[in-house]
């Protein structure tokens, strides 16, 4: 291999890895501002989403770990959204039963008169 083909290897990896920062940096900022990203990386990806937890960690001041207190919060919110919908779902599908043992009883009615 000549030294021009190696320098262009070298280049073409360097500038690979930097592209690769780059893009690594601006995803680490999208995910600190977007909770939907967040919640879609915990649903999809959460090996990813640990990443940027630890990452926010180990890149805090004085040994806090932010990554940690937002993970806590963040899983605590999702859950708690998870059970409100959960709750609803249960009172439309009673509300629905409901309704069909009202029609029934109606159509029961008028059989009998």
């Amino acid at each position: 291999m000549s030294y021009s083909s190696k320098k262009k290897v070298v280049t073409l990896f360097l500038l690979s890895q930097g592209a690769l920062a780059i893009d690594a940096f601006f995803g680490y900022k999208f995910l600190q501002k977007h909770e939907s990203a967040r919640h879609w990386l915990y649903s999809n990806c959460p090996n990813i989403l640990l990443a940027y937890y630890n990452t926010r960690d180990y890149y805090s001041d004085k040994g806090q770990l932010p990554g940690t207190e937002q993970r806590k919060e963040d899983v605590k919110r999702w859950k708690l959204a998870a059970a409100i919908e959960n709750e609803g779902q249960q009172k439309e599908q009673q509300q629905q039963r409901t309704r069909k043992g009202k029609s029934a009883d109606s159509t029961k009615g008028e059989e009998a008169q």
